[in-house]
């Protein structure tokens, strides 16, 4: 059975942001649903905030040269059933304060 990927109302929101001037957007997402598809979590486990289950993951984007290491950033909470996007960023957007507010948010969400 696979998980049902939903998108929070916050990173609907980022998405139309970034739609205007990153015109490969819809491939890139696309291509992260599918690694959701193979029946595996991709991304790196993020700590400290209690119970809930959420990750990191790079995203490419292919409408610049930077590849998965400079490209986004999505964070999503996840149980066994479902994935909620909850963000996503770009990773020269991220300062450690926009982290923690992820974190805090994150926390306050909790599991699904």
């Amino acid at each position: 059975m696979e998980r049902e990927i939903t998108w929070s109302d916050d990173s609907l929101r980022q998405l139309k942001k970034f739609k205007k001037n990153r015109p490969k957007l819809s491939e890139d997402l696309t291509n992260f649903e599918k690694e959701f598809s193979k029946r595996r979590l991709p991304g790196d486990e993020i700590t400290n905030i209690g119970d809930t289950l959420a990750k990191e993951h790079r995203m490419k984007d292919s409408s610049s040269n930077a590849g998965k290491s400079g490209g986004f950033r999505v964070y999503y909470r996840y149980n066994d059933f479902k994935v909620v996007v909850q963000g996503i960023y770009l990773r020269r957007e991220l300062t450690q304060r926009v982290r923690n507010e992820i974190q805090a948010m994150l926390k306050r969400e909790g599991p699904l």
